[in-house]
């Protein structure tokens, strides 16, 4: 992907939750002002996966999440669902 030529104003992540910051990393340039970030599964509390172990897991979302609030890069929230959704704009 090459990132000065790519712009998107809609992003959704959802993989392998340790990997969440990196994900958000690589697409950041890549989003537009004002363009929306969902992310599922942001709310994941103790709950393991086959690829990884709860605090891999639990690390990696706690990490996208605190990338997440920084208020000076996103307008933030995360819905309550069972497993959590986090939706983001970039400012």
């Amino acid at each position: 992907m090459k990132k000065k030529d790519t712009i998107f104003d809609f992003v959704f992540i959802d993989g392998k939750k340790s990997e969440y910051p990196a994900y958000l990393e690589e697409v950041l340039p890549c989003i537009a002002k004002g363009g929306l970030i969902i992310a599922d599964n942001t709310l994941m509390c103790n709950k393991s996966h086959s690829d990884d172990d709860v605090f891999t897991v639990r690390s990696g979302i706690d990490h996208f999440n605190g990338m997440i609030a920084d208020s000076s890069l996103f307008t933030s929230t995360i819905i309550p669902t069972e497993s959590g959704m986090t939706i983001a704009i970039k400012k």
